[in-house]
């Protein structure tokens, strides 16, 4: 008898696992997406799964250090209580961000102004660009974050990019 309830733990271990890799290819995932604007760069996020999230919350932030000077321990959004936000389906467009433009889903890490541009490239200043979006995934109870950090870089012809880089705990998805 004792094999059989070991026969039935084991099974019933095995369809929880299978349940939840079901679930985990099935929800909603948001990923970060990043446009090039000019000298500038628009930070969006995209829900790439296949169920609805529900954003709890999205913010964006840039910050502009002295060369060598590192980014706060704890991003400063993490004291930030959430708030229940819109439904993002699973089809194009569902892009969204921190509330920069008039539909609230724009981010934009600037390097418009040339002496900032100058000041980066001479390794004097850094620009970072980094926030978060906290989401319901549409089909556990689970919240989720994606949490973002990127450098902006510039060459000797003063063209931009902007890299992943910054502390993991700047980098996260859960």
């Amino acid at each position: 008898m004792g094999d059989s309830v070991a026969v039935a733990k084991n099974s019933a271990e095995t369809t929880g696992k299978q349940v939840e890799l079901y679930a985990n290819a099935e929800r909603a995932r948001i990923t970060i997406d990043i446009t090039d604007s000019g000298r500038s760069f628009r930070i969006r996020g995209k829900n790439t799964g296949k169920a609805v999230a529900q954003i709890q919350r999205a913010d964006g932030y840039t910050l502009v250090l002295t060369y060598g000077e590192s980014l706060p321990p704890v991003p400063p959004y993490l004291s930030e209580p959430d708030t229940l936000g819109d439904f993002v389906e699973s089809v194009p467009p569902n892009e969204f961000i921190a509330p920069v433009d008039w539909k609230g889903y724009d981010f934009m890490a600037d390097l418009s102004d040339l002496d900032l541009c100058a000041a980066i490239r001479d390794k004097q200043k850094v620009l970072w660009a980094y926030g978060r979006i906290v989401y319901m995934d549409g089909i556990s109870s689970r919240r989720r974050e994606t949490r973002f950090c990127y450098e902006a870089t510039v060459d000797a012809r003063m063209e931009t990019n902007i890299d992943m880089s910054g502390p993991g705990v700047y980098r996260l998805e859960t």
